[in-house]
């Protein structure tokens, strides 16, 4: 990451601890990027010759409407603000960082998912092999996935911890928690709490960490 710039997110105390970064494929190779809200509404980064390198590509009705604004959470959002709906958020599109408040998902019906992907290298945040989210195909579990190939899996979620992970806190006390939408996508997430910076994130070479701060 030395030659090639990034748009990314990260805790303002420790810029090394990265949670999201936007162009993972594209990095810019100049020192002219710029971030703004497009004529289309969205958040684009440009590079030097006005280049959209990234996009939120969202489609709007009225795109002289919209904010962005990054939320202590960590997530980035676009909003409508004509209706005050949120039209994108970042913790939609993770990377390799699981953050509080942010859903990893799997509807068994559509087969519709939000998981983690890890990194390609420690300097490179382009996709990686790994993938980790839950798998809700009978009773939830949080899988790590090896080029969709499973290589780990939790154990079931009984209510309070996922049984096969044996330090795992109830709860009551790692605000894990799943739940299930009204079109039956099953989520998995934890609870936000002030005082506590919690960052779980998917390596590269597959393995999972943890950070609190």
């Amino acid at each position: 990451m030395a030659t090639n710039r990034y748009m990314g997110i990260w805790y303002y105390f420790s810029p090394a601890s990265v949670t999201w970064v936007a162009n993972r494929e594209r990095p810019l190779n100049d020192s002219s990027g710029t971030v703004s809200i497009s004529s289309s509404g969205n958040i684009v980064l440009m590079n030097g010759n006005k280049e959209i390198i990234w996009s939120s590509d969202v489609t709007l009705s009225l795109p002289s409407h919209t904010t962005a604004r990054l939320l202590n959470s960590g997530n980035l959002v676009l909003r409508d603000t004509s209706i005050g709906r949120i039209l994108w958020r970042s913790h939609r599109h993770p990377v390799d960082s699981f953050l509080p408040k942010m859903r990893v998902s799997h509807n068994p019906r559509t087969n519709e998912t939000v998981a983690l992907n890890s990194w390609r290298s420690l300097q490179d945040p382009g996709h990686g092999n790994f993938t980790s989210g839950i798998h809700a195909l009978g009773i939830p579990q949080i899988y790590i996935w090896d080029k969709g190939i499973p290589r780990w899996r939790s154990g079931p979620w009984n209510g309070q911890i996922l049984t096969g992970v044996t330090d795992m806190y109830s709860v009551y006390v790692s605000g894990f928690s799943v739940g299930t939408e009204v079109d039956g996508t099953v989520y998995f997430t934890r609870s936000f709490q002030q005082k506590f910076l919690y960052r779980d994130f998917l390596d590269a070479d597959g393995s999972c960490g943890g950070f609190l701060g």
